[in-house]
């Protein structure tokens, strides 16, 4: 185990949500607010939120549907994000008829085509001694995977992955900025998936896309509202966060090499260091708003109905107050329930799918790739809001035919 320490500590700001320095090193500001302001009422000069870093509140509003919601607030348009806009009970007929579709056992029967696809992507480029991680490998491997899964042509791989990177990140310094970009790319999202359905209506196939043409929810088949709601959500999700732990992972085991030696010589610690790598890198910093519904306090902090509570989950995990030397990397820490995929009633529905992409892909990496750095001189960046290294350059100490 190793203390990766603490910086200094700066003052957390609305504005410190798009700023490089809090996108690589989020820590500090988390323990800055936890210890000053744990209740901060921030905005962007048009929309006002509630950012919580405490653990203690942060488990009480993921755990508290009812009274901090997960609708969209009247501005938002669009068809809503099926199941995850959604509060108990009509969350639950959702998830149950969701759940089946990426439960352990389906995923399971993913395992041979990840690891095969894993070594495909190492085949593009061991020999060369080196390669650029996160788009050769981070991007494509997870992309891919559920672009299989869902029935996404694959051969639109990089167009999929524009228009996610559109939505998710836009193309602005500011929420105000990104506005008409991220609006484009949800209207061109919107009409392929659209064709999608249509040409699944036609000619039924193995994937996702037809499942969901076929589901019925209280005896009737899904709207085109409600289809287009559900892979709307299954899209962004199935198409950013494992690649963002993935760049996030080989980042740190790439400067730690206590770390990744470890995960060399016992494999069988991996699904351990996957659970303790996402407790502490946590990239996905935090949840979609909660909407209050009455009034209430978080804290000690009076907060109103109408208030939209945006929790830290980067910060719940790495609380004192729960977690013992959170900035310690500890592979035989004892387990724990961390926040990385949230939590309550809308914890992420492809959680198994992703612990299974990240535990295939920390086996077949390291076990012909066993060794790593990145180069001298290369600063990292890390992508805002989901914490992603944009450009990870690795170059291979060692590598196994």
């Amino acid at each position: 185990m190793t203390d990766v320490g603490t910086p200094a500590e700066p003052v957390f700001e609305f504005n410190s949500l798009m700023q490089p320095e809090f996108s690589k090193c989020p820590w500090p500001y988390y323990k800055q607010m936890r210890d000053t302001n744990p209740v901060l009422r921030a905005g962007n000069g048009v929309t006002e939120f509630v950012f919580i870093a405490r653990h203690e509140d942060i488990d009480r509003v993921l755990h508290a549907p009812r009274l901090f919601s997960s609708r969209p607030d009247e501005s938002q348009s669009g068809d809503p994000l099926i199941p995850i806009t959604f509060d108990p009970p009509e969350h639950s007929k959702w998830r149950r008829i969701l759940d089946p579709m990426f439960s352990p056992r389906e995923m399971a029967k993913l395992e041979d085509g990840i690891a095969q696809r894993a070594n495909g992507l190492i085949d593009g480029f061991v020999e060369r001694g080196e390669c650029d991680y996160a788009n050769e490998y981070a991007v494509p491997l997870p992309c891919l995977v559920f672009m299989q899964l869902m029935g996404f042509p694959l051969e639109e791989f990089e167009t999929f992955v524009d228009i996610k990177e559109r939505i998710l990140r836009g193309g602005g310094e500011s929420f105000q900025s990104q506005d008409p970009v991220q609006r484009q790319a949800r209207d061109q999202i919107d009409t392929r998936i659209a064709e999608l359905l249509d040409e699944r209506r036609r000619e039924p196939r193995d994937d996702l896309l037809t499942r969901l043409l076929n589901t019925e929810i209280e005896g009737r088949p899904l709207t085109h509202e409600e289809l287009m709601g559900t892979c709307n959500l299954l899209f962004i999700a199935g198409l950013d966060t494992v690649t963002d732990s993935l760049s996030c992972f080989y980042a740190f085991l790439a400067t730690n090499p206590v770390h990744r030696q470890r995960i060399v010589e016992d494999p069988d610690v991996i699904p351990k260091a996957v659970e303790e790598m996402l407790r502490y890198e946590s990239p996905v910093t935090m949840v979609l708003p909660r909407l209050v519904t009455e009034e209430t306090e978080l804290g000690g902090c009076p907060v109103h109905a109408g208030d939209r509570i945006v929790p830290l989950l980067g910060s719940a995990n790495n609380d004192e107050s729960v977690v013992e030397n959170p900035h310690v990397v500890d592979f035989d820490r004892p387990a724990m329930r961390h926040y990385a995929f949230g939590g309550g009633v809308h914890r992420c529905l492809g959680s198994h799918l992703a612990r299974l992409e990240l535990h295939i892909s920390l086996r077949e990496w390291h076990r012909r790739i066993p060794e790593y750095h990145i180069p001298d001189g290369v600063e990292l960046k890390y992508a805002a809001l989901l914490r992603q290294v944009e450009h990870l350059p690795l170059v291979f100490d060692k590598v196994v035919a």
